[in-house]
């Protein structure tokens, strides 16, 4: 019988990958409940029912081996993040649309600009939204929000969080946290430079800026070390590597700067 661990590990792999073999992946005598908890406790649950969703295309039995009460209850989790995905995706535009009105551009943070890599963009969860506003334009971005009534908060000095049509947002003035940290600090006039260095592009009908793959990469790369070291790593964190690493990087390159910062 194969155990939780191999049946999830073998749904993410087919969920990330085009092709899939479902010949000899499941017996009987699978603990679906376990599968779908740790799925949920790593925020992956819609990810992974989406390699279901595929299993079961190819072979209908796959249907057998599941609880029809729980393959309900997962189903539902997909579509509930799937219109928590897209919910956010309006509210940012909603909010870039504010302030390129006043001809202010704002960078799209990890969450939409990962999930763009994966097989089903809106099954990959995200709780808020996260976006960089550079230079002046930062203060100017916060006038305006306390003009309509928003209520920001300020604790922390490299962004402003607030909510905004029920979402909560982050609108950063600096990438990383480079305060005290020299390396961070050298590593975000390098993220910068990325942005000043490559073609403005737009998530498709919005005014939301898509950074460059570089740059999703490598600020990907610093946030997980990040949470790794707060011990908040998660499988979430290694499917978004597995699908950045898919893409036409450099390897190189983003070993070499790893190893200067």
């Amino acid at each position: 019988m194969q155990n939780t661990e191999e049946i999830l590990i073998t749904l993410i792999r087919v969920s990330l990958n085009n092709d899939c073999d479902s010949d000899g992946i499941f017996v009987k005598g699978v603990n679906w409940s376990e599968v779908l908890t740790i799925a949920s406790n790593h925020g992956i649950s819609a990810v992974v029912f989406s390699g279901m969703e595929k299993l079961m295309a190819l072979n209908q039995e796959f249907k057998n081996y599941l609880p029809k009460t729980l393959l309900l209850q997962w189903y539902g989790l997909a579509v509930r993040q799937a219109a928590l995905s897209k919910k956010n995706r309006n509210v940012a535009d909603s909010l870039s649309s504010l302030l390129n009105e006043n001809g202010i551009e704002a960078v799209v943070l990890k969450g939409l600009s990962i999930a763009q890599y994966y097989p089903t963009p809106d099954y990959r969860n995200s709780c808020d939204i996260d976006l960089f506003v550079d230079g002046d334009n930062w203060a100017r971005a916060c006038q305006i929000l306390e003009t309509k009534g928003i209520r920001l908060e300020r604790e922390v000095y490299k962004e402003v969080e607030f909510m905004y049509d029920g979402v909560y947002v982050e609108m950063h003035r600096y990438i990383t946290p480079v305060r005290g940290n020299k390396t961070l600090f050298r590593f975000e006039k390098y993220l910068r430079s990325l942005l000043e260095d490559y073609p403005k592009t737009y998530f498709e009908g919005t005014r939301l800026l898509c950074p460059p793959l570089m740059f999703i990469v490598m600020l990907f790369i610093e946030h997980a070390l990040g949470d790794l070291l707060h011990g908040k790593l998660t499988l979430k964190h290694v499917m978004d590597w597995v699908v950045l690493r898919k893409q036409d990087i450099n390897r190189s390159e983003v070993e070499s700067i790893c190893k200067d910062y």
